[in-house]
């Protein structure tokens, strides 16, 4: 099944007595190679079911015709007009006589090129398969690595530098398909293309969700320049979003997916993709993804059960900045809903095949939640027994590039801040976890002996329209700011600060705030602003006991103060206030280069360039993953779960809306295999 292009003339190489003699047995249209190539369709069309396929270097068209027999349309090109003239009648104006250097014309679903390149010289092979990829997503290849002593064989190499070619053209290997049933060294090679999907809005202004994954697709983009990347965000994101794709794409999905059309466009946008980043939430709405011949990397980056507890109907928590509005739920109220989010969780984690986490805090929170699903088994250990290939950190990252300021947003632009004036910066929002009331208690002593000072909170409101109903600590904290008679003099509630326009905030302040409760959350934390201050060279004050503290602690910029103490904050702040901005970090560089994007990506890198099933997902018993313990009592409890349903759909809101019942069908098929 040759194909030549070179001063040796194709023609009289390529003729009777080479298929008469120089193919292992003489080549033609009989039982034998007809079983052969049999085989070899049945494979495919199983296992791969292409749409279209272009056999190059078809030869005699036997696979064309094998392939066209069971359903898949299947063309064929060969050099060699001796052999298109064996074709046989069936599949006759389906092969043609041309060159596999040259332009096919159209595109394939799946090109195979078996036993073909080895009879090119070294460049017209190299050209060779950059036409092939430059053709398809999906390529079955197959090239003798040590028949030197054929006469045709011009260019015989180990699967190695075929590899090292095809990974120039963005192209690698499917570990996950065994191609053997061919040779003994063909393998299945498929452009790396990855899928990122945001749960929330990307556009002019954006929460750390939106900003994360429109820098990760940024970070991947620029990391691997050959590997096509595009970002799905909300539909309902601001049309300025399309102007912020930078070597990527970005594409528009229906948000919502409460409805069986619409995760059935995710699901189209997905198919196409080798990789898949998104939020275990998503995978959770639209378990079907699982299905897919598709790498799930779930983004577990933000401990989502922990910060749901806090503002989930739940009974008041004994905790120091409870008040009115916060919690109220009964017990019984915040079990059915625990059980409906738990019916969320337990799915993304078995459905997985990478999972991304902020920290190795969060790395080893990520392994219990594995080991309790059944996740840390025979399989995935004896893979990677570190199961680094598993779950990794992919923290959020900086910017590769100093914040450049471009024009004054806060003073002298906010009314009641000066330009003169000392900025103290609370940069993120005021969720439940947080400790904006020590903030501006603290701030009624730094106003003593700085009057300037002024304590900015610029991001009351989320950006995103389907979060606005979260529970926030707005209301306490606009009270206590009356209440002290610091409100619009000493401290300023804005609104959501432009994307565009945050590196400006970051320059212009003069002291940041990070402040939290001792809370599940606060163990698990990646305070994104942090990074955003770090960034900055922003001198921050935070408190003790999350990861991001221990970065300002590790590289000089800033102070950490105990929770809840007024006192410790207020010094802290008056400190800073003191010493020159710059002082703050001895090591900027090497923080800056620790904590860079391109280096937060390298793990989500590695598994989009070379995609592969879990290995326990990808295993014949992949349908027993999961912890044996709970299988059998899984039937029950989604039974359970099904006759609370209509009471915890109206407690749990969004929560529940739609997405359980597909999560139930989901879990559902799963207990059948342990029937």
């Amino acid at each position: 099944m040759p194909e030549q292009t070179s001063a040796i003339d194709p023609q009289a190489l390529f003729d009777a007595n080479y298929y008469a003699h120089d193919c292992g047995r003489p080549y033609q249209r009989d039982d034998v190679w007809l079983a052969v190539f049999k085989r070899w369709a049945d494979e495919i069309a199983r296992r791969i079911g292409p749409s279209s396929a272009l056999d190059a270097g078809c030869a005699y068209g036997l696979l064309v015709e094998t392939l066209r027999a069971r359903g898949v349309p299947a063309w064929g090109i060969d050099i060699s007009e001796y052999a298109i003239g064996q074709v046989h009648a069936s599949v006759k104006a389906y092969c043609r006589v041309g060159s596999i250097t040259a332009p096919f014309g159209q595109g394939y679903d799946l090109i195979t090129c078996i036993e073909v390149l080895e009879h090119l010289p070294q460049a017209e092979s190299e050209r060779a398969l950059a036409n092939l990829c430059a053709h398809t997503d999906d390529i079955i290849f197959s090239s003798s690595p040590d028949d030197h002593e054929t006469e045709s064989h011009f260019n015989v190499q180990p699967p190695a530098y075929w590899l090292a070619l095809f990974a120039q053209q963005g192209f690698y290997q499917d570990k996950d398909f065994d191609a053997s049933f061919i040779t003994p060294w063909a393998m299945r090679l498929r452009r790396a293309r990855t899928l990122i999907i945001s749960h929330d809005i990307v556009g002019a202004a954006m929460a750390g969700p939106g900003i994360r994954y429109l820098n990760l697709a940024k970070a991947l983009a620029q990391m691997a320049p050959g590997m096509p990347v595009t970002l799905a965000i909300p539909q309902h994101s601001p049309a300025e979003a399309d102007a912020l794709a930078e070597g990527f794409a970005i594409v528009r999905y229906a948000g919502a997916m409460s409805a069986p059309g619409e995760a059935a466009g995710l699901l189209a946008l997905a198919r196409s993709n080798r990789s898949v980043v998104l939020p275990g939430d998503v995978l959770a709405a639209c378990p079907q993804l699982a299905d897919l011949d598709t790498g799930l990397v779930v983004d577990g980056y933000n401990p989502l059960l922990a910060e749901w507890l806090l503002t989930a109907p739940t009974p008041s928590p004994a905790i120091p900045i409870a008040g009115e509005g916060w919690g109220g739920g009964t017990s019984d109220d915040a079990m059915v809903a625990w059980r409906a989010r738990m019916q969320q969780i337990t799915p993304q984690i078995l459905m997985g095949d990478f999972f991304m986490c902020a920290s190795e805090r969060q790395r080893d929170w990520w392994l219990g939640l594995l080991e309790a699903h059944g996740r840390v088994n025979p399989l995935t250990i004896g893979a990677d027994p570190t199961l680094r290939n598993l779950v990794d950190v992919v923290p959020f990252g900086l910017p590769d590039t100093p914040p450049q300021h471009t024009r004054t947003v806060i003073k002298g632009v906010w009314p009641g801040i000066g330009p003169d004036d000392k900025v103290i910066l609370w940069g993120g929002g005021l969720w439940p976890w947080l400790d904006p009331l020590t903030a501006i208690r603290a701030m009624a002593e730094v106003s003593v002996q700085h009057p300037e000072a002024r304590l900015v909170f610029p991001g009351t409101r989320h950006p995103n329209p389907q979060v606005a109903g979260m529970p926030t600590l707005l209301p306490q904290a606009q009270a206590l700011a009356d209440e002290l008679g610091l409100r619009d003099k000493v401290v300023f509630f804005g609104d959501w600060v432009a994307y565009a326009d945050w590196a400006n905030v970051l320059l212009e302040s003069d002291v940041a705030l990070t402040l939290h409760i001792d809370t599940l959350e606060a163990r698990l934390a990646w305070r994104t602003r942090v990074l955003d201050y770090l960034w900055a060279g922003l001198p921050t004050v935070a408190t003790r006991g999350d990861a991001t503290s221990e970065l300002i602690a590790q590289y000089g910029t800033g102070e950490l103060v105990v929770q809840g103490d007024v006192a410790g904050v207020a010094g802290a702040v008056l400190r800073a206030l003191s010493v020159e901005r710059g002082a703050w970090s001895v090591e900027r560089g090497a923080m800056l280069e620790a904590l860079s994007w391109t280096r937060a990506v390298g793990p989500l890198v590695r598994f989009c360039l070379a995609p592969h099933r879990a290995a326990d997902r990808a295993s014949a018993a992949s349908d027993a993953v999961g912890n044996p313990f709970y299988a059998a009592r899984e039937g029950a409890a989604v039974q359970a779960v099904a006759a609370e349903r209509d009471r915890w759909r109206a407690l749990a809101e969004g929560y529940a809306r739609g997405k359980v019942m597909r999560v139930m069908a989901w879990v559902r098929e799963r207990l059948r295999s342990f029937s």
